[in-house]
């Protein structure tokens, strides 16, 4: 049984390292740590899950030695049928605990780990030496009843003493495995018992990993489904499935992102400055909450801040055409066209079909007074963007620079086609094409 839990444990972290690094906060979130918010919304697997997940190398070492030291040795006493059950049990009594304190200190805290069931292990040692005291080997006499004590004491002393050690977890832990090990009698299973306890105990930790697995890809849906509809322009419908996620405890760096951005879009510059803040604290190196702070500043029109912040952005995701997009939108609002069409270029050679990136291009070859060029470039953001109006009055604008002035009227006629409120088009096109007089045809 021990070497099951352990082969559990070992195959998650496993996971959890290729999925995004176990020290990733939404990551382990997202594998199923205890977390107060999931949990009040549904999600009880996490009391089983959280026991199996770890943060960081040094955690699942410790607290894999520690497994195999105490583990082999109560295993041998109690069986590994009763074993399995009081080191799941202890597990799930270390995350309730953790769950209801951390709900007066910090509700939004995330802990993971199998130290608490490892405690369960200690306690159960401590009063199962003491209660059968007679029937334990003289080989193993020295480990339990009070033997069991100095691990448990150091331990939680080390928990107080360091900080950021879920003492709760232990303790809820400790006295589980203590309760249990005071009515789980020595006794011995056979190996194939053994071997069906384990089978069946595996099987329930994997089956809560399904639930969490569901409710992950149920969360991809909804958050990709927001962000197709904030790129389609409701940002109403996008803002509505965005809260509630966050309702949901989901509260990740990519939603509390898309939050700010929904902001944004509506003027609300403090709660998009909040939601931005919230992702930063999560995920300091999320390359998209640099460029969305870009955006701000973009509009405070302090592109020298926005040049550093997509400049960040590029580096820490230097395939993200977006940042490279954005970064020329900065650049050439500083005035600095050259870099702005090098930024451009960039991000069309990562993503040939960001219009942005097209339409960029084409206002830095305006600057430059090359206007076949741009108007080149316009058409193929257009291309890329039936309705985009800017894209399609750059082009008139270069049409008409370039001498076309037919081909503007036709450009004109098309943005009143898609518009016909567009004031401006109206007038360009009375000038280019003045009506005839009175009474001619």
């Amino acid at each position: 049984m021990v070497a099951t839990f352990l082969s559990l444990n070992l195959l998650i972290f496993l996971a959890q390292t290729i999925a995004g690094g176990s020290s990733n906060t939404f990551n382990l979130v997202r594998f199923g740590a205890q977390h107060g918010p999931s949990i009040e919304n549904g999600q009880y697997w996490r009391f089983v899950t959280a026991a199996f997940l770890h943060i960081g190398l040094l955690h699942i070492f410790m607290n894999g030695i520690c497994l195999w030291q105490l583990g082999t040795l109560l295993e041998r006493l109690i069986g590994p049928i009763h074993f399995g059950f009081l080191y799941l049990a202890s597990g799930v009594a270390g995350t309730t605990t953790s769950f209801f304190m951390n709900e007066f200190v910090s509700p939004q805290v995330v802990s993971a780990g199998a130290s608490g069931a490892i405690f369960g292990v200690a306690g159960a040692m401590l009063v199962a030496g003491l209660r059968y005291s007679d029937q334990i080997p003289e080989s193993l006499e020295k480990a339990f009843g009070t033997g069991a004590l100095p691990f448990i004491a150091f331990n939680l002393y080390y928990g107080f003493a360091r900080g950021g050690v879920d003492n709760y977890a232990h303790i809820g832990g400790a006295l589980a495995g203590a309760a249990l090990g005071a009515v789980l009698h020595p006794h011995h299973e056979t190996l194939r018992e053994g071997r069906r306890g384990a089978a069946c105990l595996a099987g329930l930790v994997l089956v809560c990993f399904g639930f969490q697995y569901r409710a992950v890809a149920r969360f991809e849906r909804d958050l990709r489904a927001a962000d197709e509809l904030n790129h389609a322009g409701h940002v109403k419908e996008a803002q509505s499935l965005v809260e509630r996620l966050r309702k949901q405890g989901m509260e990740d760096t990519r939603v509390l992102t898309l939050a700010s951005i929904l902001n944004l879009r509506q003027g609300k510059l403090k709660e998009a400055l909040a939601d931005l803040g919230d992702a930063e604290k999560i995920a300091p190196r999320y390359a998209p909450a640099k460029i969305v702070r870009g955006d701000l500043m973009m509009l405070l029109r302090n592109y020298g801040a926005a040049v550093a912040l997509y400049q960040q952005a590029a580096r820490l995701e230097p395939g993200n055409a977006s940042a490279f997009s954005s970064l020329g939108g900065a650049l050439l609002g500083a005035n600095r066209v050259e870099e702005a069409s090098a930024a451009f270029r960039e991000a069309m050679r990562l993503d040939p079909k960001l219009a942005a990136a097209h339409y960029g291009l084409a206002l830095t070859l305006v600057r430059q007074e090359r206007f076949k060029e741009a108007a080149e470039s316009f058409r193929q953001a257009i291309a890329l963007e039936p309705r985009s109006l800017p894209a399609r009055h750059g082009l008139v604008h270069a049409l008409i620079a370039d001498g076309q002035k037919d081909a503007a009227a036709v450009e004109l006629r098309h943005i009143l086609g898609i518009e016909p409120a567009d004031e401006a088009a109206r007038k360009a096109l009375d000038e280019i094409s003045p009506p005839a007089p009175p009474g001619m045809k």
